[in-house]
């Protein structure tokens, strides 16, 4: 599973980015009074991020399974911090 991880990881990551940045085209266009355009960008947000959470099972259920993922976690906690934003690292 560590040769596939690092391609796992990668795809959370984009996703949780891409999720990011349809929020704040979302938040642009409220700001611009374009309702239509904000609730398409959240709509796409929410496919991003759902994604980004597939991948994020399947490395867990892998783990469950038996395999080993000696980076799982470290994976997870630069996720959350792509994800939302965390600047305190």
């Amino acid at each position: 599973m560590e040769e596939n991880l690092i391609e796992i990881a990668m795809k959370m990551i984009l996703n949780a980015g891409d999720a990011r940045n349809s929020i704040k085209e979302a938040l642009d266009a409220v700001m611009d009074d374009n309702r239509t355009l904000a609730e398409e960008k959240l709509v796409e947000s929410k496919r991003f991020i759902e994604q980004a959470h597939l991948y994020q099972t399947q490395v867990i259920q892998r783990e469950a399974a038996g395999e080993a993922c000696s980076y799982s976690r470290e994976i997870n906690d630069n996720l959350q911090r792509v994800s939302f934003g965390n600047k305190n690292e």
